[in-house]
């Protein structure tokens, strides 16, 4: 481990904390269905004892999630004239937090929410989404991910028929986390994720040299932990995500270019991610004895502009959020118009400038099939985007020595 570290600033009040959880399996009871909140599709009778269930975890924010209702809501179609069995989409979201998401993607399952996480706990649910079904005897029958489920295995459950181990499915898409992609696969550099994981962490920053043939991530959480982890990637890539430019916008030196770097960063105390963000940048170019010049040239960009506040909901005291998007769909929640756009622009790869002046938390669905449609899907919102021309920074990097 000692080899890999090359800048560690320090490290307040660390402990080490470990947990462990048994994982259910097919054929185990059933763990009770613990729900605080009926949010949609509210059936008459709530009593599910002596019922099929299919159980769906999900969030709001989970892009693999939103991707499987179109297929949840044709079997709930599918199956509604039979009195024995339920469909159950269970998060552990605020409500006004999933009615948002339900305004622009329908749901046709009975959506609930247990916000104690009882329901989590009980069926050791790690990964979203994860489907789970229960017969009427209240037996695991399948555990797996909703993009596998399929008529025949609905059928063999309802008639009661066993379903094979070729029809169960144990394949998870992600870690329970609003920002975070395969946690697991930082075990040559733990150090530095126990370090800006722990609670009683307050400041650390940590540089690793990269692992070839690891696992690449990204993590954030600054609006509840002062939190940054991103590991095992390239120079520019680590440049690009803290300043916001495009790739092709960021010149290094040679020697830098076939290198990987892990930066694990926490300041409990921060004020501002922008500013959180270039402290970032500073400490790794210190680290790696480069300094930064920028020129400015002239390119087309697109600018949003508001048109009507009114059908904006701004959000407020929510932890956690994400800035995302799936197959069809961005997926904003509880985040900063300038960090959407920086998602938007990354995804069209041209420069999406915000001119709107607004500085609280969104949530937004719009549909990625074509910036076309985005844009229609904005004005739903009260905004607007359209092509501009702008100076834009690159950004070259040389070395002190």
């Amino acid at each position: 481990m000692k080899k890999n570290i090359l800048y560690l600033v320090f490290i307040m009040f660390v402990s080490k904390s470990l947990f462990s959880q048994t994982k259910l399996k097919v054929g185990d009871i059933a763990p009770n269905i613990h729900i605080t909140d009926y949010i949609s599709n509210i059936p008459n009778d709530k009593n599910f004892k002596n019922k099929f269930i299919l159980l769906e975890f999900w969030a709001t924010w989970c892009g693999p999630c939103l991707d499987q209702v179109p297929n949840l809501n044709k079997l709930q179609e599918k199956y509604k004239s039979k009195n024995d069995f339920v469909l159950i989409s269970i998060t552990d979201e605020k409500v006004d937090k999933v009615l948002r998401t339900l305004k622009r993607i329908p749901f046709k399952s009975v959506v609930v929410s247990d916000q104690t996480k009882q329901t989590i706990k009980n069926f050791g649910i790690n990964a979203f989404p994860t489907t789970i079904l229960i017969d009427d005897k209240g037996i695991l029958k399948w555990i797996g991910n909703p993009e596998t489920l399929n008529d025949m295995i609905l059928n063999n459950f309802l008639d009661g028929n066993e379903i094979s181990m070729s029809q169960n499915s144990d394949r998870p898409v992600i870690l329970i986390s609003e920002n975070s992609t395969k946690i697991e696969e930082l075990k040559t550099i733990d150090l530095g994720y126990k370090t800006t994981t722990i609670d009683e962490t307050m400041y650390s920053f940590s540089l690793f040299k990269g692992i070839e043939n690891e696992g690449r991530g990204y993590l954030f959480d600054f609006n509840s932990e002062g939190n940054y982890q991103n590991w095992n990637q390239d120079l520019i890539t680590l440049i690009s995500n803290l300043t916001n430019a495009f790739k092709k916008h960021i010149i290094i030196p040679e020697n830098q270019k076939d290198k990987l770097y892990s930066v694990f960063y926490k300041n409990s105390l921060f004020k501002n991610e922008k500013e959180e963000r270039n402290k970032i940048k500073n400490l790794l170019l210190n680290s790696l004895s480069l300094k930064e010049n920028l020129t400015y040239k002239e390119e087309s960009i697109y600018v949003l502009k508001i048109v009507n506040k009114n059908k904006l909901q701004e959000i407020f005291n929510e932890k956690g959020g994400t800035d995302g998007y799936n197959r069809t769909h961005f997926l904003i929640a509880n985040i900063k118009i300038e960090q959407m756009l920086n998602t938007m622009s990354r995804f069209y790869n041209t420069v999406i400038k915000d001119e709107t002046g607004l500085l609280g938390n969104y949530d937004f669905i719009l549909r990625n099939d074509s910036i076309e449609n985005t844009i229609k899907d904005l004005e739903h919102y009260g905004l607007t985007l359209g092509k501009s021309k702008a100076k834009i920074p690159y950004y070259e990097y040389v070395s002190t020595h």
